[in-house]
């Protein structure tokens, strides 16, 4: 999921019947441009080798003109009234780290060795790894295969976490499948119900493709935030695997695995910069981002200081 499609998600209005404002704009706009046209009166009562001396030459006018600006700074000053945002604002009461869920596939792939020593093993040290990175914040833990199933609810002690991946493998699920749609709903349910600021962390090497529809009405209803590790080799194809589709679906944050700590500190630094609260948290303010317009909104203004601009009365051209 790149950053356009996240921004398209999320855009909306936050007063949206600010715009009503351009009715008014547009009624005296029109008026303006339909009483313009003030030379033919002083055509008819000055003499015409006075009149050019008097008058703006059309061909030496800015092409910047004063009633384009104010027109623009109109609009602009509509938008920014509108409240454009796209992205939430934590509570300042809130804390500055926000749990991480973890949503581990546990089926027999994920102990192919294309990974050394195995993707199970490797995904087990990568976790060790990003518990230790985020330590202080909470981490919870569900496992899934053909159904899915909480291990562990969000806590501060990695040591807990540690021990239950050790424990885990996968024989102890009851049977093969793809219940990523399921883990995700019990991921959430808590997250809604604690009405905790939390983010997702997916880490699967394949997705059925009977997945995506369920996961686009998963996605539909819900707007946490999603990043998945990939614990494939390079070389492989996560198109082939359904992850590229499924975590394009999901607005997923895409990480390949790493010989290093790269995979890793990309995770942390996104879930530490993921302070989404739950839909139904009222301290979760959606930002006013019209008040970035005020610049050029600004910058207009101070164009009024040139010589020479002004708007005459009854004429905007």
């Amino acid at each position: 999921m790149n950053g356009l499609q996240t921004w398209l998600f999320n855009f909306h209005w936050l007063r949206p019947m600010g715009f009503l404002l351009l009715i008014p704009i547009g009624i005296v706009w029109w008026f303006c441009v339909r009483n313009s046209g003030s030379q033919q009166p002083l055509s008819q009562q000055v003499s015409p080798h006075l009149l050019k001396h008097l008058v703006v030459n059309p061909a030496k006018q800015s092409r910047v003109q004063p009633s384009a600006v104010l027109l623009g700074l109109w609009l602009l000053g509509t938008v920014a009234l509108a409240g454009p945002s796209w992205r939430r604002e934590p509570s300042p009461f809130a804390s500055d780290t926000s749990n991480l869920w973890v949503v581990l596939k546990l089926t027999p792939s994920m102990e192919s060795n294309d990974v050394l020593p195995s993707r199970l093993e490797r995904v087990r040290n990568k976790l060790h790894d990003l518990m230790q990175n985020r330590k202080g914040s909470a981490t919870g833990l569900v496992v899934y295969s053909r159904s899915a199933h909480l291990v562990m609810p969000p806590t501060s002690d990695s040591g807990v976490i540690d021990e239950m991946l050790q424990s885990l493998d996968p024989g102890v699920m009851p049977g093969e499948g793809d219940a990523l749609v399921n883990a995700l709903t019990l991921v959430v349910e808590d997250i809604e119900r604690d009405s905790v600021a939390a983010s997702i962390l997916v880490i699967a090497d394949t997705c059925e493709h009977a997945q995506h529809p369920l996961l686009q009405n998963w996605r539909t209803s819900h707007r946490a935030t999603v990043q998945w590790l990939a614990p494939v080799a390079l070389d492989s194809s996560l198109a082939g695997l359904g992850v590229d589709k499924a975590s394009d679906i999901l607005n997923a944050r895409l990480v390949r695995l790493t010989a290093d700590d790269a995979d890793i500190d990309q995770v942390a630094n996104h879930a530490k910069s993921s302070l989404v609260a739950s839909t139904t948290d009222p301290s979760a303010r959606w930002r006013d981002d019209g008040y970035w317009l005020l610049w050029p909104i600004a910058i207009g203004v101070a164009l009024w200081s040139r010589r020479g601009w002004s708007i005459a009365s009854g004429s905007l051209t």
